[in-house]
């Protein structure tokens, strides 16, 4: 136990309170930079004791729960046609491979073959992984079946792979989320299991969580329900079904006299720039 020595600046802050019938009484010891962590806090909270403040912070941590807010949806849409393409596309090389060579492709070499996905000079590249590898396959094999022999590069009979690099290089066309951009093969997604492509749900559930965004603090909860309102009423005006979403900014402008937003009178008064902020009938 520790001596009354280093708590020379302490003091006793109770609180009762009533719990499954029975009046409860917790003794807590606060030190001097205890107490001003817990007046930062009760600014935070906007408590006005001490004690009130334990209380409400204990609270706030026990039963608060992220929020919410925002989901990039777009995103998680791609996510899913990267997943769907790669279990198809992959599944199609796989077989392939192993319809030119008779044996099965590994995890490591499947990487080695598509590292330079998307690069300058791709289809050569992805040409020679596919020739290199299946030439240094068959040499090990055949070292292994003739050990006796001195089994060469030169005694090894070309297999027809153009229908391997098709496949390959489809992986060209992979969705992306930015038309145009690099694609990219989201490796820790992927399992390769008794020569089968598998989708590790788990692992693309991560990756979604990434463009789902929380208010977690009380400050991100308070800015987000002020935001929330003005989302609301932006909706309450596409409910009309008189406005165009990227007319919404035509409805108002910023006084920078006043220091606030106004109005304008393009929808409610005059209805001008109607390809901008009205809705066209095209039926």
């Amino acid at each position: 136990m520790q001596t009354d020595r280093n708590y020379v600046h302490s003091k006793i802050i109770t609180k009762q309170f009533i719990m499954t019938g029975r009046n409860k009484r917790i003794d807590l010891r606060a030190s001097q930079k205890d107490e001003k962590n817990l007046q930062a806090v009760a600014e935070k909270l906007g408590t006005k004791t001490i004690t009130d403040t334990i209380f409400q912070a204990v609270e706030t941590v026990a039963t608060d729960e992220p929020e919410l807010f925002l989901i990039d949806r777009e995103r998680i849409r791609v996510l899913d046609e990267m997943s769907e393409f790669s279990k198809k596309h992959f599944q199609a090389f796989i077989d392939e491979f192993r319809k030119v060579t008779g044996w099965d492709i590994t995890m490591t070499q499947l990487k080695q073959i598509f590292k330079h996905t998307g690069t300058l000079g791709s289809k050569a590249k992805l040409q020679n992984e596919i020739n290199n590898m299946i030439r240094a396959g068959q040499l090990a094999r055949m070292q292994a079946k003739y050990p006796d022999l001195i089994v060469t590069f030169d005694n090894i009979p070309d297999l027809e792979t153009s229908e391997l690099l098709r496949l390959a290089e489809k992986f060209e066309d992979m969705p992306t989320f930015v038309p145009g951009a690099k694609p990219v093969i989201y490796w820790n997604t992927i399992e390769l299991k008794e020569g089968k492509i598998n989708i590790l749900s788990a692992e693309v559930e991560k990756l979604k969580n990434s463009y789902r965004h929380y208010a977690t603090t009380p400050e991100e909860k308070k800015k987000l329900a002020k935001v929330k309102k003005l989302c609301q009423a932006l909706n309450d005006i596409l409910a009309t079904g008189e406005v165009n979403p990227d007319g919404i900014s035509r409805l108002f402008y910023y006084d920078a006299i006043a220091a606030r937003f106004e109005p304008t009178g393009g929808w409610i008064k005059f209805s001008v720039n109607p390809h901008d902020i009205i809705k066209i009938d095209e039926s």
